[in-house]
């Protein structure tokens, strides 16, 4: 396995994810492909944008803590994947999460 290589890395990540940090160059569809399959595979992404966090929280909400940049949506879709996802969420500067989870709490009942 040649991990400066990127077919070879992106051939492993969508086999396991997690050897996102074994690959020594990255890019948007190496870590989108990793974190889809994987989403604590953002532990490891050099270089995250919005898009990449949020295919990230898509597959595991709580991977929400490695996220290096929290927007609204991006944490409503980790509270929509794992509702415990929340207690990672700053309350003062996203109160809408908060109010969002309610809203779920109700539809359940």
């Amino acid at each position: 396995m040649d991990w400066k290589n990127k077919k070879d890395c992106l051939a492993a990540v969508k086999k396991d994810g997690l050897l996102l940090k074994n690959c020594l160059i990255q890019n948007e569809l190496l870590c989108l492909t990793a974190v889809e399959e994987n989403g604590w595979a953002l532990k490891f992404v050099k270089e995250q944008t919005e898009k990449i966090c949020l295919a990230a929280v898509k597959q595991a909400g709580r991977a929400l803590v490695y996220a290096q940049q929290y927007t609204f949506d991006i944490c409503l879709e980790a509270i929509n994947q794992d509702k415990s996802a929340l207690e990672l969420i700053d309350k003062k500067e996203f109160p809408d999460a908060y109010s969002y989870y309610e809203l779920l709490l109700c539809d359940k009942d």
